[in-house]
């Protein structure tokens, strides 16, 4: 039988939108950048409606502010002569060269001490809704108002051009500016008070009180209590988030003493209703778990975000920072913990599922601020604080949190971090990265919005650096100059028609896009090409007493590693494939159609393609594969593992995409402690002491005979030898300088010095 005549399924990234199936449809806060947040966001009557609020860090200025070393955006000396106006903006999805229109921006109105205030400064949450006297669904907009202004009302629009304000939302107390959270459940409309006018509240926009509202008709009927006030616990500041579940509706609450409380209600009979608590205490992470900040349904269970209040710091309770954690509550009010620190809790020891830490492993995730499910699909963004890290006062930081953020460097902070996440998962627990740089805009700090039409996913932005943001020029000096990325976005996701070549996946992580920066120069040095021959190997290769060439040596460590899978037969994935070398080797085996190569660098793809033609060539992180579980026969890696962010990640994630009986094949290099401590592109996790825990590593992701072969001599000697005498040759005819001879040698020499083993492996999956 032919290779190519053998039956074989190709392998095929899941679905679900990537990076590059997002468009960004508005910028600069819709022409002007005083609109900093998307606030509240609806799909009415086959069209967007985005609520904005506006000029957020000058207020802040001079509202109870963080410490600061310079502020971060320029503000007049008088910011209240600012146009605070907030502002509702409407898209037509079935007309996208219409372009967006301004459906509704607030009057101004006289405020309590004679001067002329806007009535509402933002527009925090949306609700489609029909009440006992409206004849339809009808718009419904919660506001946020100054604390000079009136109380905040109802917006309400019939058909999403004409908007009208039906009186004061819940009690009517003045000393509450702001409602946050709109949900209709069962024929009624609930809400919260989420800000105050004065006191602990005011610039928080987050701390009012635990009462939830309800009231079958806004345009008619009265606001009644339908909790009891904090639940009976007056550590709870507010009612923050609401859903429906399993005939429920289910409330969270901020408590900056113990941690967020999760009540629920099935709302029967005359208000105040009977209430249940589900779960305390912040799901028994304490107050570090602050707040609810994002809930929603998916897959029959309901995931919850976290948060602190300031977005990662809050001042008054002196809480964090930390990253936000994502758990799951089931129908019988059980739960498990998905995102964030594994201990012990009264329901028994708690890990994470996905094995990622708070904040998608980053403190500077202060927030999981929305969740939405769309096309199977659970999507997921944060709040990411680092942006502010540059203006932020040193004085107050704690000894720890100092050293810490002094290793890593400020800016290399906000090079690598900055900018928000958005990630994705198809069953909870598997999660892939969308983006982690704020949709390439450091300024994004978050995606305060996100909304599923028909027409694709909707994303509104956080971006309140404008119009003007400080920079430090060269001479250290501070200075205000235009921000040309700043203001509000809104991002339109529409999956591919069809399933194409992959030529471009989610945003790896920023370990991995550090790494993938070096790889992409290392991969195209002249020199190094010329060495190996222009064979696109870049591996040391097996070197034995007939082995003449560095090319040569590189085929022969390609049969030995082959010749570990037993049967070549189905699909396999060539991981780490480079220039697509090892793919190439794979033809001799397989047919094109069975082999898939999955790499970190997209500047490979074209490279790959011509080397191993018809084999498919995906962008992936190696760690976090987006293809199905147990849907590859075969496994390859050469000299990727030591590499990844982490190893045992990777050897989790091949062990879930392995099918039962497949086989991993790899090399790899461990080296000494001392490296690990030194060389930045690796993981210290990747440190193992020796070969017998390099073993454990295997067994614990559960593989099971699994061969380990020290081939350091036959490898790494001949490789150096080689290399040594081709460095000299160069040297010695003038064709390198003095510095690059010295380069190249203190390379070859640090590679004897630093790697302890290098070996092949053979692993399998049970069967």
């Amino acid at each position: 039988m032919k290779i190519d005549d053998r039956p074989v399924t190709r392998l095929e990234p899941s679905s679900g939108l990537r990076r590059e199936n997002f468009t960004r449809i508005s910028k600069n806060g819709f022409g002007d950048r005083y609109n900093g947040i998307s606030h509240s966001m609806s799909y009415f009557q086959g069209k967007l409606y985005v609520g904005t609020s506006r000029c957020n860090l000058q207020m802040i200025a001079v509202n109870n502010p963080p410490s600061t070393a310079v502020w971060p955006v320029k503000c007049p000396e008088n910011v209240y002569q600012l146009d605070r106006r907030a502002q509702i903006w409407c898209y037509d999805p079935t007309n996208p060269t219409g372009g967006w229109t301004n459906a509704y921006t607030a009057p101004w109105v006289t405020g309590s001490d004679g001067t002329e205030v806007p009535q509402d400064m933002g527009y925090r949450g949306q609700a489609i809704f029909q009440g006992t006297s409206d004849s339809a669904p009808t718009l419904y907009v919660c506001t946020w108002s100054p604390s000079k202004g009136p109380a905040p009302q109802l917006l309400r629009s019939e058909e999403g051009l004409h908007f009208e304000r039906v009186g004061a939302l819940g009690s009517g107390d003045r000393s509450f500016n702001t409602f946050r959270t709109l949900y209709p459940f069962k024929g009624r409309l609930f809400t919260a008070p989420t800000g105050r006018t004065k006191g602990y509240g005011q610039a928080d926009d987050c701390m009012a009180e635990a009462t939830v509202y309800v009231t079958c008709d806004p345009l008619t009927q009265p606001w009644q209590a339908a909790s009891p006030p904090s639940f009976n616990d007056p550590t709870n500041l507010t009612a923050f988030e609401m859903v429906e579940f399993n005939d429920h509706l289910y409330v969270g609450t901020v408590n900056a003493t113990s941690g967020y409380q999760i009540w629920k209600t099935k709302a029967e009979g005359d208000p105040p209703y009977q209430w249940t608590q589900v779960l305390a205490s912040g799901a028994y992470r304490g107050n570090l778990n602050e707040m609810p900040v994002s809930m929603t349904v998916f897959n029959n269970a309901l995931y919850i975000g976290s948060g602190i209040q300031n977005g990662g710091y809050d001042k008054v309770y002196h809480i964090g920072p930390a990253g936000a954690e994502l758990i799951r509550i089931y129908p019988d009010d059980t739960w498990d913990l998905i995102v964030g620190e594994a201990r012990l809790t009264p329901h028994g020891y708690k890990y994470p599922l996905s094995d990622i830490g708070p904040g998608f492993d980053s403190l500077f995730n202060a927030h999981f601020w929305r969740s939405v499910v769309y096309d199977g699909w659970l999507y997921l963004s944060t709040y990411n604080w680092s942006i502010f890290l540059p203006y932020l006062s040193q004085q107050n930081w704690s000894n720890t949190f100092k050293k810490r953020i002094q290793k890593l460097g400020i800016h290399n902070i906000v090079q690598k971090w900055g900018g928000c996440d958005l990630w994705r998962t198809q069953d909870g627990v598997r999660w892939l990265p969308v983006s982690r740089n704020g949709l390439d805009n450091p300024y994004n700090y978050g995606i305060r919005t996100m909304v599923p039409t028909p027409h694709g996913l909707f994303l509104g932005t956080a971006n309140t650096f404008g119009p003007e943001v400080c920079l430090r020029v060269s001479s250290g000096e501070w200075t205000y100059a235009p921000n040309p990325s700043s203001g509000t976005e809104v991002w339109l996701g529409v999956p591919p028609q069809q399933t194409p070549v992959v030529v471009k996946a989610e945003e790896p992580s920023q370990t991995v896009t550090e790494l993938k920066e070096k790889y992409d120069v290392r991969m195209y040095e002249p020199l190094v090409d010329e060495y190996y021959d222009y064979s696109d190997f870049y591996s040391w290769g097996y070197w034995d007493a007939q082995t003449q060439t560095q090319k040569e040596a590189c085929l022969n460590m390609m049969e030995l590693l082959i010749s570990l899978i037993p049967e070549k037969q189905g699909n396999i994935i060539d991981v780490a494939c480079g220039k697509g070398a090892t793919s190439r080797c794979l033809l001799k085996y397989y047919p094109p159609s069975a082999i898939t190569g999955i790499d970190i660098s997209d500047k490979l793809m074209d490279t790959c393609r011509q080397n191993a033609p018809g084999c498919e060539f995906v962008v992936m992180d190696a760690t976090r594969m987006d293809f199905a579980d147990a849907s590859c026969d075969n496994m390859i890696c050469v000299d990727g593992a030591g590499l990844f962010d982490t190893r045992e990640r990777f050897l989790h994630e091949a062990f879930r995409v392995l099918k039962p009986g497949g086989r991993l094949i790899l090399s790899d290099r461990l080296i000494s402690k001392a490296a690990v401590k030194r060389l930045r592109s690796i993981n210290w996790e990747n440190y193992v002491r020796d070969l017998k825990e390099y073993d454990t590593l295997y067994q614990r992701a559960g593989f099971e005979n699994v061969q380990i072969y020290d081939v350091t001599p036959e490898c790494l000697g001949g490789y150096t030898d080689r290399f040594s005498d081709f460095i000299c040759r160069k040297f010695t005819t003038q064709a390198i300088d003095r510095d690059t001879f010295n380069n190249f040698m203190s390379f070859i020499l640090s590679r004897t010095i630093i790697i302890r083993y290098y070996v092949f492996v053979s692993a399998q999956k049970p069967v």
